[in-house]
């Protein structure tokens, strides 16, 4: 099944193993990729979901054509004065460019997208989710879906392109169960605190701690269950 198409759960504990083979990655122009998985591509919306390895680079970036998030698997990258190191997030918005910087078995996440042109005047400096500020309260999942007591959710919005389809936050829940439900979206998770089982449409249970993250795509039936509260990095694309 093709990389745009995948219904099954992305999970970047280990380097990936599937996806299209990349022949190049124009997200970074000229920034050392060494070696890298397609894992999701859809050329038609302007949105893609990479792995890569780097080789050595230190240079500078031209201005960026999409916005682009990056979660460090393994080593560190220094970009617009910003060090984000292993297990860090940052968002490189759409027509940012500035001093790049990475040491040689670099790893990363890489999702990009197009969206729209920045507004004259916008700020094109990178975005790093706050882990720290408080949340604010939201709401949570349908009650039909639910198995337990409905959670207590709180997220912040860090970054949100003008189409409204790429957003960027932190979000926390109380403990609480669900049934399987389709996703509507794309959604990369990386876990800051707790841990969360995701049971995938074959009925494989995986449990992910703070430290790791997957992607669940568009349509994948998962169920969710976290017995201690969470706290994650959300990146989600909705497709128009």
């Amino acid at each position: 099944m093709s990389a745009s198409l995948t219904t099954y759960l992305l999970d970047f504990r280990q380097p990936a193993q599937g996806g299209a083979p990349l022949a190049g990655l124009d997200w970074l122009p000229g920034a050392g990729l060494a070696e890298g998985r397609m894992l999701r591509h859809q050329p038609e919306h302007g949105y893609a979901v990479a792995e890569v390895s780097l080789s050595v680079f230190s240079g500078a970036l031209p201005a960026l054509d999409k916005h682009v998030f990056l979660l460090v698997q393994a080593g560190a990258v220094t970009v617009g004065g910003e060090t984000i190191k292993t297990g860090e997030t940052v968002v490189l918005p759409r027509g940012f460019a500035g001093p790049w910087a990475h040491a040689e078995g670099t790893r990363l996440v890489v999702i990009s997208y197009v969206g729209e042109a920045p507004a004259a005047g916008a700020a094109l400096a990178p975005v790093r989710p706050d882990v720290t500020a408080p949340l604010e309260p939201c709401g949570g999942p349908s009650a039909a879906l639910l198995t337990t007591t409905a959670p207590s959710c709180a997220k912040r919005m860090s970054f949100e392109d003008s189409t409204e389809q790429f957003e960027i936050g932190v979000w926390g829940s109380t403990p609480y169960a669900r049934r399987p439900n389709a996703f509507g979206h794309d959604e990369l998770m990386f876990l800051l605190e707790g841990a969360v089982t995701i049971t995938d449409p074959d009925g494989v249970a995986a449990t992910y701690k703070a430290g790791e993250g997957f992607l669940i795509p568009r349509g994948t039936p998962c169920a969710w269950e976290n017995t201690v509260p969470v706290k994650k990095v959300f990146v989600c694309f909705s497709e128009a």
